[in-house]
């Protein structure tokens, strides 16, 4: 981490510039599709560039409290490409009648960039409460009593993680004097016990990701919200706060008492999220506790804390985000509510069928698919750290979770009735479909790319 305090890089200005254009731009009803795509394809080149000129321009700006480095922008990098997928999965979908959309999605990718480039806790507080308020109205966007209900539950959830955070950040400078993270690193070896402000901060994490026990807002803030909205909650946000989260606890907050809490709360989640889908019917609520129970697995990899068990919550973490694009962005088309309503989709439009049953079973862990992999891995690494009894529970429940992943399956191939779902995706959707269902056959006969990516950003942090 021997990087130098930089001004401002000048290959840096032209992203900000062009962001500020397209902050006009974006007020346009007619352009504001067109100019927040063209924001996230300019910071995907401008990744790109950082990432061939990483020597040049690695380095802290802004008096340190933002970071430049591989594993910073190779998750800008995802994240903006995700992002990108997600505008042409849903743009035409229900959210397109809401024209304000596009300006508060931009105000939430400004708080995503901060987040993952930050390196100081208030500047990390400030991105978090940016795109957390931002949330709270694409929660209730759509007038109802449902969404209303869904964004006060997200509010008042959110601010009380919020004021964990912040608690956590007094205590940490009250007994340290800073809240930069190449200062908190330094004095690491030295914490010990005396680190216990950290779990303050961890516990707000916690919540963002839907951890159990702070899981319980989860089920209710997705049923209540537009599918477009409930699968932006369920990708983007796991994304970034993994990236971050792995980042902070590997170099600061790792606690040599508290990895066994993080396995603790990875099982638990893991266990409510398998049980709870096991008894749902509505299809959003089914999809959180999917999400509750991935978070999990994800949990549990991090508090072992190798650098293999590393590179596989960024493997698993990209497996779930393609499965999950490819399911909602068919659900956001049909926004059928229940799985019932699923009944013969397949023989309404054979297409449509096959193209959400693939990632439903990826997301699954069904083998030969790419997801099998990554949730057999991981089990198989749990095995390996002399947990033989958290894995042991965790294959249990991966087993008893197939139930519910394939009754949706069930419902939608195995009902003969006539119905009148025939429904077509517009040429958005379909190119994500189909990029999304080609990406999991070619990850499933050779996963390399994911494999070469996580070994990056694994080797990034060590």
């Amino acid at each position: 981490m021997d990087k130098k305090n930089k001004m401002l890089n000048p290959l840096i200005h032209p992203i900000f510039a062009f962001i500020c254009i397209n902050w006009f731009l974006i007020f346009t009803p007619f352009l504001s599709f067109i100019s927040f795509l063209s924001s996230l394809i300019w910071t995907l080149f401008l990744s790109f560039l950082l990432l061939f000129n990483h020597p040049f321009l690695d380095g802290y700006y802004y008096g340190s409290i933002i970071s430049i480095d591989t594993y910073n922008i190779i998750g800008l990098a995802l994240l903006t490409l995700f992002l990108i997928f997600y505008l042409f999965s849903f743009f035409n979908s229900s959210i397109k009648h809401y024209k304000e959309f596009p300006l508060l999605l931009l105000l939430i990718y400004i708080g995503f960039t901060t987040f993952i480039l930050s390196n100081d806790l208030i500047i990390l507080y400030l991105s978090i409460e940016l795109f957390s308020l931002t949330f709270y109205l694409i929660t209730t966007i759509h007038q109802n009593y449902y969404t209303t209900e869904a964004g006060i539950k997200y509010f008042i959830f959110n601010f009380i993680a919020g004021g964990f955070y912040l608690l956590g950040c007094t205590l940490i400078y009250m007994n340290y004097g800073t809240i930069n993270f190449v200062q908190l690193m330094e004095l690491n070896p030295f914490m010990g016990k005396e680190g216990w402000p950290f779990i303050l901060i961890i516990i707000s994490f916690l919540f963002k990701l839907s951890i159990a026990p702070f899981h319980f807002w989860t089920p209710d803030v997705y049923q209540g919200v537009l599918y477009p909205i409930t699968g932006f909650f369920t990708i983007y946000p796991k994304f970034i706060i993994i990236t971050l989260f792995v980042k902070l606890y590997i170099y600061i907050m790792y606690l040599p008492f508290f990895n066994y809490i993080l396995l603790s709360l990875g099982l638990l989640s893991v266990f409510v999220g398998t049980i709870n889908g096991f008894q749902q019917i509505n299809l959003k609520r089914l999809l959180a506790y999917s999400t509750i129970s991935n978070a999990g697995y994800l949990l549990i990899l991090i508090g072992i804390g190798s650098p293999i068990a590393i590179e596989y919550v960024f493997i698993y973490i990209m497996t779930y985000i393609i499965a999950n694009i490819g399911i909602f962005t068919i659900l956001a088309h049909i926004n059928v509510s229940n799985i019932i309503q699923l009944r013969n989709i397949f023989y309404n439009n054979k297409l449509y069928g096959f193209f959400l049953t693939l990632p439903i079973l990826s997301l699954a862990g069904l083998p030969p698919l790419v997801g099998f992999m990554g949730k057999y891995i991981s089990i198989y690494i749990i095995y390996n750290s002399e947990l033989e009894i958290i894995g042991g529970i965790l294959l249990l429940l991966s087993i008893i979770s197939l139930y519910y992943y394939l009754r949706i399956v069930h419902y939608i191939f195995f009902y003969n009735q006539i119905n009148n779902n025939g429904s077509y995706p517009d040429i958005y959707q379909a190119y994500v479909v189909i990029i999304v269902n080609i990406s999991i056959v070619i990850l499933t006969i050779n996963p390399s790319i994911i494999f070469l990516i996580a070994k990056i950003l694994s080797l990034s942090l060590h």
